[in-house]
């Protein structure tokens, strides 16, 4: 066998090598790389067969033929397996990227699934209300045409209105500034109350109108020099809710037992007590003066106001009555002219005559 004819041999034997890698290649599992363009080409070279000339005298292959067949084998097998391991990197990561996908598509899945619910709930409570709507309004105007309407005093209507949600502060120590909120809070503090803090929803000072005669503005002069009556300050309170006014004044009665300095951490301060009282609209607050007038005559317990109503109580005690009117208070009044006149009465009884 001649030397060409070997020659042509170990070139079928290197092509055949490239094609069975190249078949490796396209095996590869979930790939879609396509082989490069020059291994293809040197592929496609090699897979040439040329046959060997007849008359070639020398028939053995050259050493330098075989050392350059196994160094490109080499090469391929080198290219070949970085290219196998680059593959199986993508294709870990695109496994992941398909578990990706479907733990994605699942929560997309429940996603809808309770949308889907949380708008046929939605769809349910708009129907139900609708319905209780239109019951509602059949109701109201069933009840408009067999009912008959009571007018209402005016003044019930315009109390109402005016409630602000004010409280007076009194007996300041003069060295505070009744504007700050500090104070505010060291008193809620004292008694009790810190949850009211958030509820006020303002502070001014409170500038009281002097209201002395001229006539009696010297008698007044000679009873503050008789007797030492300290500087005070107050200021007012708006909450924003009558609740919230109500509940501080029902802890109100605790500054009897909380002197001044101790509230304010002054020593210096004198032995003072501070005082809360509602601030009332001009016709409920006329109203309470008549009702102290009353209760000065007659020694009766103090007025109570609840949420913009006065109360008053008799002398036994009783139950407390609603003073809401003028008419009301003198209601009440001739009651209780009534029940001192019986009592009087009882307890004087007319002489008897003689036989």
């Amino acid at each position: 066998m001649g030397r060409g004819y070997k020659v042509f041999l170990e070139t079928g034997r290197l092509a055949d090598a490239s094609e069975s890698t190249i078949r490796r290649l396209r095996k590869r599992k979930a790939t879609h790389i396509k082989v490069p363009h020059k291994l293809s080409r040197l592929t496609r070279s090699l897979s040439v067969r040329v046959p060997p000339k007849a008359d070639d005298p020398d028939s053995t292959v050259p050493s330098w033929f075989l050392g350059f067949q196994q160094k490109i084998v080499g090469h391929f097998e080198r290219v070949v397996d970085r290219v196998l391991d680059r593959l199986d990197i993508i294709v870990k990561i695109q496994h992941k990227h398909e578990e990706a996908i479907a733990q994605n598509a699942r929560e997309i899945a429940e996603l809808s699934r309770r949308l889907s619910g949380e708008l046929m709930n939605l769809k349910n409570r708009q129907m139900a209300n609708e319905h209780a709507l239109a019951n509602l309004q059949e109701r109201s105007a069933t009840t408009e045409e067999t009912s008959t309407t009571v007018p209402v005093p005016a003044s019930t209507v315009t109390e109402d209105c005016h409630d602000d949600c004010e409280v007076r502060l009194s007996s300041l120590p003069v060295k505070l500034n009744p504007c700050d909120i500090t104070n505010v809070k060291h008193v809620l503090e004292a008694l009790g109350e810190e949850r009211l803090l958030p509820h006020v929803i303002r502070v001014r000072e409170w500038k009281a109108k002097p209201r002395v005669s001229a006539a009696n503005s010297a008698i007044s002069q000679i009873d503050t020099a008789a007797k030492h009556i300290p500087d005070t300050k107050a200021c007012v309170l708006r909450f924003a809710s009558a609740n919230a006014r109500e509940s501080f004044l029902a802890a109100a009665p605790r500054f009897q037992r909380l002197p001044v300095s101790k509230i304010f951490v002054l020593p210096e301060a004198e032995d003072g007590r501070l005082s809360a009282a509602p601030i009332l609209p001009p016709e409920r607050y006329r109203l309470l003066r008549r009702c102290w007038l009353l209760r000065k005559q007659h020694k009766l317990p103090n007025p109570v106001v609840r949420n913009m109503r006065i109360y008053m109580r008799g002398l036994n005690r009783t139950n407390p009555t609603l003073i809401n009117t003028e008419a009301d208070l003198d209601a009440f009044a001739i009651a209780i002219l009534s029940l001192s006149s019986s009592s009087t009465s009882s307890r004087h009884p007319p002489p008897t005559n003689a036989s």
